[in-house]
């Protein structure tokens, strides 16, 4: 498990750094009308929190054997729920 942990870090990484580029143009194009959108807002939130969730998975369970506990598998579970969240926030932002 931490071979492919090690294996798809960087490639997680990369996928959330041009997250975070696209991201920032997108706002730049409407910046004062997202600033002021609560759903946008409620998106910032639930990914700061995915970050959070993401620390405290990888604080938490350095090395996991192959069956990871049971607060692992809440983690993961929590961290499938709060992308999903983002994606749907970030698609209302068009319709709020």
């Amino acid at each position: 498990m931490h071979r492919l942990s090690a294996a798809l870090t960087p490639i997680a990484l990369a996928g959330f750094a041009v997250m975070v580029l696209s991201g920032t143009v997108l706002f730049v194009a409407d910046a004062p009308t997202l600033a002021r959108s609560p759903i946008f807002l409620t998106k910032l939130a639930l990914i700061a929190l995915a970050g959070l969730n993401a620390l405290a998975f990888r604080i938490g369970w350095r090395r996991l054997a192959d069956d990871p506990p049971a607060g692992a598998k809440v983690l993961a579970a929590g961290s499938l729920g709060l992308w999903l969240s983002v994606v749907v926030a970030g698609r209302l932002i068009a319709y709020f």
